[in-house]
């Protein structure tokens, strides 16, 4: 079945949000990426990693910010509401995990009840139209429809550091290190990196979904077009 049409014009104004954590705790992080000039921002939900949001990284210059998870889906509720922005995530994920934050808030339960749609059955379909005959790689554990296949079909590859399979290691790491050290300062250089390398691979996730999502909608063009766009580390 083919997803909802989805036009240029909403595209270029669509929101985009990643959760990161582990298999088996609530999420650690937001990360929202809003198409246009509004820059990109990532939320710490979780409270043991709070210090870490203040940790300055001179390789993330975004917003960081340490906040309660219905406050950010409060404040990302201002971004998305004003014109009916559209919102993504790659998987059902997201849109559940939304659904357990916002449980006995009802106003915020209603807003966001349904608002996150799945980037994966437009991706699908674009595949299917414009690269038919190509059979794409599964991953264990994640199948075939991943973002980082998508990603190559349109011309985008991430550095190593920041690719998949490394965040529930991360955030356990750092979450370890902070209940022992108390602070990012008497953390070591490897557990800092753990930090960083997070926040870096979880923008590349949000910008590399609104570089697929682009492409299926016509704003750019994969290869040197989308790269272009969307640089990721």
């Amino acid at each position: 079945m083919e997803p909802r049409p989805l036009t240029a014009a909403e595209a270029r104004r669509a929101v985009f949000i990643d959760f990161e954590g582990t298999r088996k705790d609530p999420p650690s992080l937001l990360g929202v990426y809003v198409a246009g000039k509004r820059p990109f921002r990532q939320y710490v939900i979780d409270p043991v990693l709070s210090a870490a949001a203040k940790y300055k990284s001179p390789r993330v210059a975004w917003r960081v910010k340490a906040s309660g998870p219905v406050e950010a889906l409060e404040e990302l509720r201002r971004i998305v509401e004003p014109g009916g922005r559209r919102v993504f995530s790659w998987s059902k994920v997201e849109r559940i995990e939304i659904a357990k934050l916002v449980a006995g808030r009802p106003g915020l339960a209603a807003f966001w009840a349904g608002r996150v749609e799945d980037a994966i059955p437009y991706a699908k379909a674009w595949k299917a139209r414009a690269h038919p005959g190509v059979k794409l790689k599964t991953r264990p554990g994640r199948g075939r429809n991943t973002l980082e296949n998508y990603e190559a079909l349109i011309g985008l590859d991430r550095h190593a550091s920041h690719r998949w399979g490394n965040t529930g290691k991360r955030v356990r790491e750092v979450k370890e290190a902070l209940r022992k050290r108390g602070s990012m300062a008497r953390l070591t250089r490897t557990q800092k990196g753990y930090w960083t390398n997070l926040l870096i691979h979880n923008e590349n996730d949000c910008r590399g979904m609104a570089a697929v999502v682009a492409v299926i909608a016509g704003l750019v063009k994969p290869g040197k077009g989308v790269k272009r766009a969307f640089v990721l580390s």
